[in-house]
């Protein structure tokens, strides 16, 4: 009989399964968004993020005022303090779906990675053919276009739950 010694640990991994596309860096993605105007009031949400996780006063010891900060300097720090899995995850609460009909989701804090797009669950009377059409639609609104339209596909994986 064999006896393990030192720590042992039961992991859990969940799946996932999005139609849309990848960014690998959740950082320029939001950037662009907020250039291309698709949500209202980037700014003023990031800054409620930053109320909301008492990261203003820490800022201003530090000598940054988030408030006068232009929104590339508020993202970085934001980033910084709560990493971008949870910063979405905020952003999209707040905001009903940050991008509408479509989700952001990141399993990836190390490298700030992202997919925008949905789960793979049908609308009552809603074909697969329609599914994917309304996801392409609301990227297009999203990005102007502006997005390979090859790289909208089912994508896969797992993340530790």
């Amino acid at each position: 009989m064999k006896n393990r010694m030192g720590f042992v640990s039961n992991s859990s991994t969940c799946s996932f399964q999005v139609y849309g596309v990848f960014f690998d860096d959740a950082q320029e993605l939001l950037l662009k968004l907020a250039e291309n105007g698709i949500v209202e009031d980037l700014k003023g949400l990031l800054l409620n993020v930053a109320k909301e996780y008492d990261l203003i006063e820490p800022c201003k010891r530090d000598g940054i005022d988030l408030e006068q900060t232009d929104f590339a300097g508020i993202l970085e720090q934001v980033i910084e303090e709560i990493g971008v899995s949870e910063l979405l995850y905020a952003l999209d609460e707040k905001n009903g779906n940050l991008i509408p009909g479509l989700s952001l989701l990141s399993y990836d804090d190390y490298y700030g990675s992202v997919y925008i797009g949905r789960d793979f669950s049908l609308g009552e009377d809603e074909t697969p053919r329609q599914f994917k059409a309304k996801v392409k639609e609301a990227l297009a609104r999203a990005f102007g276009g502006e997005y390979d339209e090859e790289q909208v596909k089912f994508h896969e994986g797992t993340y530790s739950c």
